[in-house]
């Protein structure tokens, strides 16, 4: 039986894959790296700039046997997004699933 939806409909799960392995949480930051302002003669803020996007994002993964985990550095494709691998963290735990949490980035002027 499929599922039935009352009331307000909200957006549920994960979305996006890795190949050999399932994705278990991925969150996302945007903010500028370069803001600035302009003050009035009377110190009043009367501008703001924003500039150099970047994107920041942890995914943890649990990995299945056939998963080749990424190097440093190295890039990683996910939800039609490239994004750079800042660092790599591993957790095994006993009688549990191995899970790699990846630290993502995407700067605007870096391609």
């Amino acid at each position: 039986m499929a599922a039935t939806t009352r009331g307000t409909a909200h957006l549920y799960g994960i979305d996006g894959t890795i190949t050999n392995a399932t994705v278990q949480d991925f969150k996302q930051k945007d903010q500028h790296q370069n803001v600035d302002a302009t003050v009035n003669e009377g110190g009043n803020e009367i501008e703001r700039r924003y500039d150099d996007l970047a994107q920041e994002a942890t995914i943890t993964i649990k990995i299945r046997e056939d998963y080749t985990p990424p190097a440093v550095a190295s890039t990683l494709v996910y939800k039609t997004i490239t994004w750079e691998i800042v660092s790599i963290e591993k957790t095994e735990t006993a009688k549990g699933f191995r899970i790699i949490t990846l630290t993502l980035k995407k700067t605007e002027y870096v391609t």
